[in-house]
């Protein structure tokens, strides 16, 4: 029907505590809107965990490949989660609006982890994603594997996950990283310590531009290729 919104499988439930053992598959709706003579549509994924503003802790098996869209969009008092090597691909808002999340652990791998994006916004020149984590207040990061994410059609700006994540302050990246993509950390303003591990080869351009308060870089020797304006910005760096 007309603004029809669904609220998810497990609505009203007080749900503190979740184990998710395998992927889920849950329902698309189709929203419509009518503008004057203009119908506009909406997909819209129910996800059995929307807003469960009461979930504190989440641990994902090691069966999970996948975490689908907007999985844990809304819960507001989830403060870390651990996203393990089995997973592949992280979809669009999935973690969208969980205000309280402030660490997030990627652990070590092989396989490239595919990040979907955030919250959307519609400009003159196109449209802009903003990062997976726009809405998250994240201080900490551990990096454990290659990621990837798309371009936007915005200026040919990358999608990144962490991009302006201002609230971001110390970063890991681990031995199992080759590269870091562009903009991985643009805009990352109050970052101070980012670790790069023994075994990244490339670090992409915009990597690491505009981290006003990121004060000194390790390189490692194994590291060949540095990108076009990868700590461009970067006014606080003495060493």
């Amino acid at each position: 029907r007309w603004n029809y919104y669904h609220y998810g499988l497990s609505y009203d439930c007080p749900l503190e505590i979740l184990y998710l053992g395998r992927n889920l598959n849950y329902t698309i709706g189709v929203y419509y809107e009518y503008c004057g003579y203009r119908c506009h549509s909406y997909d819209y994924y129910y996800s059995p965990f929307y807003q469960k503003t009461e979930l504190k802790s989440v641990t994902i098996g090691n069966l999970v490949t996948t975490i689908g869209e907007e999985l844990f969009s809304g819960c507001r008092t989830l403060e870390s989660i651990i996203i393990p090597k089995s997973v592949t691909n992280i979809n669009n808002n999935a973690f969208a609006g969980c205000t309280s999340l402030k660490e997030l652990h990627i652990e070590d791998g092989n396989t490239e982890l595919a990040m979907g994006y955030g919250e959307f916004k519609k400009y003159e020149g196109g449209d802009y994603y903003y990062g997976l984590f726009h809405d998250c207040p994240l201080e900490s990061l551990h990096i454990g594997r290659n990621l990837a994410y798309r371009f936007s059609r915005y200026e040919g700006l990358y999608d990144s996950p962490f991009e302006e994540k201002s609230t971001l302050k110390s970063v890991i990246i681990s031995d199992s990283v080759a590269v870091i993509r562009s903009a991985l950390f643009h805009a990352c303003v109050n970052l101070t310590c980012a670790i790069i591990g023994n075994h990244v080869q490339v670090i992409e351009g915009n990597a690491f531009e505009g981290c006003i308060n990121l004060t000194n870089i390790s390189i490692p020797n194994s590291v060949t290729t540095i990108g076009n304006f990868a700590f461009s910005d970067c006014c606080s760096i003495t060493d």
